[in-house]
């Protein structure tokens, strides 16, 4: 998938914005606080409808505009789309090909971006409702299914807790059937992506810090372990959640962690370090890792390309990962992405296309 043209109207710092990129490595360099992050921001927009530094869209709206404005033309093998988007500080619109997107479901197994940003790396590393949010993401992109089990899942959700607000549980037991039906679909589906992205994470987090422990995802349900159990444990908190008035316990409250194994301990089980003790440059060099991965197991699963956003991701590293990462990035066939404040000679000697942004504006 590649982007060929962006045109904005009062996003962010940007009055009036029209550009084109180049399909492989695009190099947007300038100053702290010039806009780099929010042309990329757009970008992001535009493919997933939402952003990876707020949930708040009416910060997007530039200051003393009532709504913004975001459109692109996305490539995908020989076919051309046309994308627009109007934000305002009430929500959002959406067109493809001129026809209006009524569903969000309708759109997000179109495109697919992923993206290292320090404000996504702060609020993934810190609150678990982003990482679920960032995972639904990436497994509603890829398979339908997963969509389909998610929205029937809060649909009972929903009529649960709504239930528990009442006060009248006559009709608890049934909901939770329900719940409990919802929720075994959903985690299979997390379980098996997690085993499967962890024959590809340990490898690529070695590759480009050296160093000899594996990095795994793990996942941690917040039902316990046997998912055929569901009902028992639901029956067990009945009396807490009557008392809290919602769901206590489901796919709403699981969490996915990091963390390192020494090399040779039979599935990182015995001697994992977890990633609250990971420091900041080690937290970057795994998070790069992870999204490296996740391009991977998406190329091969689906045989797509997403676009790579990499916002500010070289600083703070070593010069081995720097490198590393650099390498890894020449040797892709995707569109990326990469804001610097500094010319970055590797990728300019490999023909990278070089955008200079200065205070909203595309200067060269």
């Amino acid at each position: 998938m590649v982007i060929g043209e962006l045109a904005a109207i009062d996003f962010r710092n940007y009055a009036q914005l029209r550009t084109s990129f180049g399909e492989r490595i695009n190099l947007l360099v300038g100053s702290n606080g010039q806009g780099k992050s929010n042309l990329v921001e757009a970008i992001y927009f535009l493919l997933h409808l939402d952003s990876f530094r707020t949930h708040d869209w009416a910060q997007l709206v530039r200051q003393g505009q009532r709504r913004a404005q975001v459109q692109g033309l996305i490539h995908v093998d020989d076919i051309t789309d046309k994308i627009r988007v109007e934000i305002t500080r009430q929500g959002r619109r959406v067109w493809w090909n001129d026809e209006p997107i009524l569903r969000l479901s309708d759109y997000v197994n179109r495109t697919f971006a992923l993206v290292f940003n320090p404000d996504t790396l702060y609020l993934y590393r810190h609150i678990p409702a982003e990482r679920r949010l960032f995972y639904n993401r990436f497994l509603s992109f890829l398979d339908a299914a997963y969509v389909h089990e998610l929205v029937q899942f809060r649909q009972v959700h929903a009529q649960k807790n709504s239930l528990l607000k009442s006060g009248n549980l006559s009709g608890l037991e049934a909901w939770n059937r329900l719940f409990a039906e919802r929720s075994r679909a959903i985690m299979f589906c997390r379980a098996a992506f997690v085993e499967e992205l962890n024959t590809l994470l340990p490898g690529l987090f070695s590759g480009l810090t050296g160093r000899p422990e594996k990095l795994l995802l793990r996942y941690r349900p917040s039902f316990r372990e046997d998912p055929d159990g569901i009902e028992g444990q639901l029956r067990e908190v009945r009396e807490q959640e009557a008392r809290v008035g919602y769901a206590v316990l489901g796919p709403h409250r699981d969490d996915f962690r990091m963390g390192t194994a020494c090399a040779g301990v039979e599935d990182g089980t015995e001697a994992e370090r977890p990633e609250r003790q990971f420091s900041q440059g080690e937290y970057r060099s795994a998070l790069l890792a992870l999204t490296l991965a996740l391009d991977r197991f998406l190329e091969g699963r689906k045989g797509f390309r997403p676009i790579i956003i990499l916002d500010d991701a070289f600083s703070e590293l070593d010069a081995r990962v720097r490198a590393a990462v650099a390498s890894h990035l020449l040797g892709m066939t995707h569109q990326i992405f990469i804001t610097t404040t500094e010319r970055l000679e590797p990728f300019q000697a490999a023909g990278a296309r070089v955008m200079e942004i200065r205070a909203g504006q595309v200067v060269s």
